[in-house]
C-alpha cells in the first residue's frame, strides 16, 4: 500500500494537530502530499470550541479567519519539513466534507484525531470520526488523545 495523498482535517485544536505529527513520518517513507482540510461547521454545538476567543457579533467571518490561520500556520509547518502540502478551507458539515475533499483529491490515507467525548456530549453532538469511518472512501487512521 502507498499513500501518496495523507488527508488531514484540523478544527483549530490542539488535539487535531496530533493528526499532524502523526503523519509525518508517513509522507516522509511514501513520498506524499499532506491535504489539509479546516471545515467551518455553522452548527450550534461547535460553538463552544471557539467561544473563548470570539466576539458574538459577525460570529462566522471570526470562525472562518481562526480555522484559515490555523490552516495558514500548519500550511507553513509542513512546508519547514520539506513536505508537499494543499490547504483546503471547506464549510458544511465536518463528516461530509472531509469525505467529500477526500474523494475528489483522490487520498489514499484520513489521519484524524478523536476528541473521545463521552455521554450526553456525544450523543448531542456525535462523532466526527465514527461518521469519517463510515463515509470516507479511503482508510482512516485514528490517533487517540495523549
Amino acid at each position: 500500500m502507498s499513500y501518496q495523498r495523507i488527508l488531514i482535517p484540523l478544527d483549530g485544536s490542539e488535539l487535531s494537530e496530533q493528526a499532524l505529527d502523526t503523519a509525518y513520518p508517513l509522507a516522509r517513507v511514501f513520498g506524499s502530499e499532506l491535504l489539509l482540510v479546516g471545515v467551518l461547521d455553522l452548527t450550534a454545538g461547535m460553538y463552544d470550541v471557539y467561544a473563548e476567543t470570539l466576539q458574538p457579533l459577525d460570529l462566522k467571518d471570526q470562525l472562518e479567519t481562526l480555522l484559515a490561520g490555523t490552516l495558514d500556520r500548519m500550511v507553513a509547518k509542513v512546508k519547514a519539513e520539506n513536505l508537499p502540502v494543499q490547504r483546503f478551507l471547506e464549510v458544511g458539515i465536518p463528516h461530509e466534507e472531509i469525505a467529500g475533499v477526500a474523494e475528489r483529491e483522490k487520498a489514499d490515507l484520513i489521519v484524524m484525531t478523536t476528541h473521545g467525548r463521552r455521554g450526553l456530549t456525544h450523543l448531542l453532538l456525535g462523532s466526527v470520526t465514527e461518521k469519517v469511518l463510515r463515509t470516507a472512501p479511503c482508510p482512516v487512521l485514528v490517533v487517540r488523545p495523549t
